[in-house]
């Protein structure tokens, strides 16, 4: 696949205390890049160079938050890294990978920072692109969703020594896991080109953006645009709220002649959702032999699972909710 006329390279990359591995395919020609430090190899300058090629776009699975970082490090590092023995290179990956991986705070995140938005080479994530933070599931589950041909878990322990006699299988592994990404990547065609659209028509970067995030992106840069205004002085404006009663942001105007549509309304009104509880509300109601459930969410309707398959003259589809105001 090209994108802008440059050629995708799906990547991913493996660390363990004693072992790095990084495979690269190039969707368009088919060819595989593998770079390998370990006692066996050392791949660490043809790495460097291979990710600092020019007119290539790098793709993987939440690459942004991960593997991006690490090859940012290498990079950054390289003329330290070049004269440190093996052992001490893949060291320092895996403390960093660690660092990453069990990340949860600002402050925790703003210790590798400067690699995480580091743009030495151009990469588009499709895990940021299909799911907004709270939905994003691993490249597993994402294999089984799409009934991928293979399906492989590595059954070591990313956290031991890897014994060279295992290295070839953990490439495999590693090899599997950058095609079933080139897989998801041609299934995404369709989003690719509407995101490609909003570069087109709105001067953003949006490839591994979810709609959500590209939403709420281009209506910050109309504000802008409109006001005068910097986006870091919109930024500065923001101001969280600890608690918000529903009765302030249900507009007035909104009513049913369903009784038990009302009841759910006034159920609601009554309501103040909390920043850091926001679950904590749910209600569940049956409207016409369907149960629904709302919350801060959303509404959404609870259905057992079931197949469908349509016949030849018939077309599966479904509906969201549809929004009528009745104006007198």
């Amino acid at each position: 696949m090209c994108i802008r006329n440059c050629p995708v390279i799906t990547y991913d990359i493996e660390v363990f205390p004693n072992v790095f591995h990084c495979c690269c395919k190039n969707t368009e020609t088919g060819q595989l890049y593998k770079f390998e430090l370990s006692e066996r190899k050392r791949d660490l300058i043809s790495l460097v160079y291979f990710f600092m090629e020019k007119n290539v776009i790098f793709c993987g699975y939440n690459n942004k938050h991960y593997d991006d970082v690490i090859i940012n490090y290498i990079i950054y590092h390289y003329g330290i890294l070049i004269h440190k023995s093996i052992e001490q290179v893949c060291e320092s990956l895996y403390n960093l990978s660690n660092a990453v991986i069990k990340a949860t705070t600002m402050e925790e995140i703003s210790k590798f920072k400067k690699w995480k938005y580091a743009h030495y080479f151009y990469s588009m994530d499709l895990l940021t692109m299909q799911f907004s933070s709270k939905l994003r599931v691993s490249l597993k589950s994402m294999q089984v969703t799409m009934h991928y041909k293979n399906v492989q878990e590595y059954d070591g322990d990313f956290g031991a020594y890897l014994p060279v006699y295992e290295i070839d299988k953990m490439i495999a592994y590693n090899i599997n896991d950058v095609e079933s990404t080139e897989e998801l990547l041609n299934r995404l065609q369709k989003d690719i080109k509407i995101r490609l659209f909003i570069q087109d028509e709105y001067g953003i970067d949006a490839l591994s953006m979810d709609s959500v995030k590209f939403g709420e992106t281009i209506l910050a840069k109309k504000y802008c645009e409109a006001t005068g205004i910097s986006m870091n002085e919109l930024k500065e404006m923001r101001s969280p709220m600890d608690y918000i009663p529903l009765k302030d942001v249900i507009f007035p105007f909104i009513k049913y002649k369903n009784p038990e549509l009302q009841a759910v309304l006034e159920e609601m009104k009554g309501q103040i959702v909390y920043s850091k509880e926001r679950k904590g509300y749910e209600k569940k109601f049956v409207l016409s032999n369907t149960v629904y459930s709302i919350g801060v969410g959303g509404i959404h309707s609870l259905n057992k699972p079931k197949i469908f398959r349509p016949g030849p003259d018939e077309y599966i589809g479904h509906s969201d909710v549809a929004l009528k105001i009745w104006r007198q």
